[in-house]
């Protein structure tokens, strides 16, 4: 089927370019989770694609089956990092962590969005520069910001004018990218001979043990365990020297890389690596069980939603993949991001309100479950007294 210029058939792996691709899971083709509707739009079509999930039997990326145009994604974006305190915090500790390393670094952070993780970087003396596409976020940002797609052309236009990066950051987007060779190419380029590049991105594990399917939208090209990683770093001239799992976002990992040689590979790399060969990530059996377990995952969600006056809590693109595969409409989702209130969810068209009080609310459903101990303590804060759902792992109530 011929689905538009803006989407593409993905058939071979973007780390190997083998077309042995298997796909595990569809979440049939559903609209884009971040793209948020004014209430003149509602009448109109939206852009929606194909939403499923293929294996690489070669170097088992999971990979996604079709791959939306990047200027449709991210051009105007409503999501700010900075919005939350513990994403506010992790970054404090990522600063902390990688500056041990370094005087005053030149900073590079890949996907800056907001600036935010670049913020406590400025603040402990280090010259940065955020490079983010979205032109609604780079006019409101405080540090530095080129307005651009990160790219290998993007990379030699920073180092010639700036000079090489002492530290370059990507949070939260390696998993975003189509090209991804080209992208660490970009990273190997920019890198300063002794630099540290730091990627954090979901690690496969925690789709599959967290039954994440909400994780899975069309951002989002690729989910990424080390082994790929560090086969296409290797392409590059790059290494992955460590490897720290962090709790952010229900189950990150942090991929430290440094440029072939210059750098010890620590334990914790190989003991990753043996992990994975030891539940069998690279292969279609554990992504075949999670398919399964999805499926009922899915009926269960829909028995829960379906109760009277289940309201929603953050007007995340997790939530919105989540109630478009169950099929849920809710009275409203309550959310603190001032971009996304008065706007109406993708696809089910769920008002989008900023929460005053919650004391007359009689149900919640954490769709940013991810933020769940921020999220009740909020909510509290705001009178809130009811039930409390968390959709993932699996449907659980409970009254605060």
């Amino acid at each position: 089927m011929d689905y538009g210029v803006d989407i593409t058939r993905h058939t071979v792996c973007r780390v190997c370019g083998v077309g042995k691709l298997i796909q595990y899971l569809d979440l049939g083709v559903q609209p884009l989770a971040n793209a948020f509707l004014h209430r003149e739009d509602l009448g109109l079509p939206e852009f929606e694609a194909p939403l499923r999930v293929q294996l690489c039997e070669v170097c088992g990326l999971s990979q996604l089956t079709h791959t939306v145009s990047p200027e449709r994604l991210y051009s105007h974006y409503v999501f700010f990092s900075g919005v939350s305190k513990s994403w506010q915090a992790h970054c404090e500790r990522l600063a902390d962590d990688v500056l041990q390393w370094y005087d005053t670094p030149f900073v590079v952070d890949i996907a800056s969005n907001d600036g935010s993780l670049l913020v406590p970087f400025k603040q402990r003396g280090a010259k940065v520069l955020g490079v983010e596409p979205a032109q609604n976020i780079t006019q409101t940002v405080l540090v530095p910001t080129l307005p651009k797609f990160w790219n290998s052309d993007t990379a030699r236009e920073i180092r010639d004018a700036n000079g090489a990066a002492d530290i370059i950051t990507a949070t939260n987007v390696f998993g975003h990218v189509d090209d991804a060779h080209d992208f660490l190419v970009g990273v190997a380029l920019l890198l300063a001979k002794d630099g540290t590049a730091v990627i954090e991105c979901p690690h496969i594990l925690s789709l599959l043990w967290l039954n994440a399917f909400d994780t899975i939208y069309h951002e989002h090209l690729s989910y990424w365990s080390l082994f790929p990683l560090q086969t296409l770093a290797h392409q590059v001239g790059l290494r992955v020297f460590d490897v720290r799992p962090q709790a952010i976002h229900g189950g990150t990992m942090r991929y430290y890389l440094c440029h072939d040689g210059r750098r010890l590979v620590r334990p914790t790399v190989q003991h990753l690596l043996s992990r994975e060969l030891e539940v069998g990530a690279h292969t279609i059996e554990p992504y075949l069980e999670f398919q399964a377990t999805v499926r009922q995952l899915i009926e269960d969600l829909r028995e829960a939603l379906a109760e009277r006056d289940v309201f929603g809590f953050g007007a995340s693109a997790k939530g919105n993949t989540l109630l478009n595969t169950v099929g849920a409409t809710l009275p409203a989702i309550f959310d603190d991001t001032p971009s996304k209130q008065g706007l109406f969810t993708p696809g089910r068209h769920i008002p989008v309100e900023k929460p005053v009080s919650l004391a007359s609310v009689p149900k919640l459903v954490l769709l940013s479950w991810n933020w769940a101990a921020e999220m009740k303590k909020r909510a509290k804060a705001l009178g809130f007294h009811g039930e409390v759902l968390t959709p993932i792992p699996h449907p659980r109530w409970e009254r605060l």
